[in-house]
């Protein structure tokens, strides 16, 4: 067989996977403008400058589509946990990863991950979104439970404290920090209110009797 024919065959995978990334990144886009329930894929494929025909060649539809957006987020979103792991503590693995999310959500891909009400998608859909999910929130409930047994974060329930730090931070997302700096600068801003907490230094420990006693009337 000679090179020449050898030569197309190789490259058209290279140029499909090519195409079928922009197609991802595009239909992110839409999914994070308009919600998942919003986006069709006739403003996809307008998108994209194809037609429609065209744009089912890289997937069947729009679940299909959110899917591989879910994905490619949860690849960017796993190598946070990965690298956050390096550091030397919790309270500096928390801060590492969350410094990597919430630049991560300032993308198409993170706040479609991120932001996408579940209750939009299909079954299937749910349960591949819900679980990313809480496989980052048990990465990071495990974080602060280190930070806990390390004494670098003060004693907490680690589950419920990095739900509310993805709370935080969802939230700020939609915000939509223009630089890389802003996002930095606000991540810092979040993770400073959760690690010193709201209250004034010379106040006595929150507790829920603490929390009784000042509601209670005389």
């Amino acid at each position: 067989m000679s090179v020449q024919a050898v030569t197309p065959r190789r490259g058209r995978p290279r140029k499909f996977a090519t195409r079928s990334r922009e197609v991802v990144a595009h239909a992110a886009a839409a999914f994070a403008e308009s919600g998942f329930a919003g986006a069709t894929m006739h403003d996809l494929a307008a998108r994209l400058g194809v037609t429609r025909p065209a744009l089912y060649h890289y997937a069947p539809g729009k679940e299909a589509l959110f899917k591989q957006c879910v994905a490619a987020a949860g690849t960017a979103l796993d190598k946070a946990i990965v690298d956050a792991l390096d550091q030397k503590d919790g309270k500096s693995q928390v801060t590492a990863f969350f410094l990597a999310y919430f630049d991560i959500c300032g993308g198409d891909l993170g706040r479609c991950f991120a932001l996408t009400d579940l209750r939009e998608l299909d079954e299937a859909g749910r349960r591949d979104l819900g679980c990313a999910r809480q496989r980052l929130a048990q990465a990071v409930a495990s974080m602060i439970r280190c930070g806990v047994e390390g004494g670098d974060v003060g004693p907490c329930d680690p589950t419920l404290a990095s739900a509310l730090l993805f709370s935080s931070f969802n939230g700020a997302a939609q915000l939509q920090c223009e630089t890389r700096d802003d996002r930095s600068a606000r991540a810092k801003a979040i993770l400073a209110i959760f690690f010193a907490g709201l209250e004034p230094r010379n106040a006595e420990p929150w507790s829920v009797h603490t929390s009784l006693r000042r509601s209670t009337p005389h």
